[in-house]
């Protein structure tokens, strides 16, 4: 398993910034799960969990007896088979160097979720820190188990894109409250980064 490192790459967009319909990216992937292959991946990726909660706290862990193939409550009857230590869990976690969303949109959060009544309004300067202007590019973990139905901290269960995915109106409440847009100390300040490191405005001035 990997725990730290470097990685060094020279990537350059296959076409025009804002031609659409690429999703050119440079990632990486736990080697127990195969890219592309779902009979590989399915309840592999992307989990980096390690424990076998008791039953009263199942529900509340993600049950990963029903959710994780390769968990923490499997003993040496299975796990000696494979190689694997036993009482420990494995997975299949997703790191995202570099992904790049091309065209030439310029998001309005007001205009498309405040003003027609899907999301609570917000001040200005997180106005400012949500618009971004394509190409963007991002950088992502993906990794599992996520937040249990129902909790707080959850976003509403809507489909991806759908008008009602709003920001949180309390972040007080977050699960890590820290992913605030405009947070320097996530997101740093060389490049003016925000939610997804949004880089399109810098490569804008290459």
């Amino acid at each position: 398993c990997m725990s730290e490192g470097v990685v060094e790459f020279s990537a350059k967009m296959p076409g025009k910034a804002g031609q659409p319909g690429l999703w050119p990216a440079f990632w990486m992937m736990g080697n127990l799960g195969r890219a592309t292959v779902q009979d590989s991946t399915d309840f592999v990726w992307p989990f980096s969990y390690s424990h076998c909660p008791a039953e009263k706290d199942a529900a509340s862990n993600q049950d990963p007896r029903f959710q994780q193939q390769m968990d923490a409550c499997l003993g040496k009857n299975w796990t000696e088979r494979f190689g694997f230590n036993p009482e420990q869990g494995r997975g299949a976690v997703e790191i995202d160097i570099v992904e790049v969303k091309p065209g030439s949109k310029m998001t309005d959060y007001w205009k498309e979720k405040v003003q027609p009544g899907f999301c609570t309004p917000l001040s200005q300067e997180q106005y400012n820190a949500l618009d971004t202007q394509q190409p963007s590019l991002y950088t992502n973990l993906v990794l599992a188990p996520g937040i249990p139905q129902l909790a707080d901290q959850r976003p509403n269960d809507t489909s991806a894109g759908h008008p009602a995915n709003c920001m949180p109106s309390d972040w007080s409440k977050q699960w890590y409250h820290e992913l605030q847009p405009g947070n320097p100390r996530t997101y740093g300040t060389r490049y003016g980064t925000t939610v997804g490191d949004q880089w399109g405005a810098f490569f804008d001035k290459r």
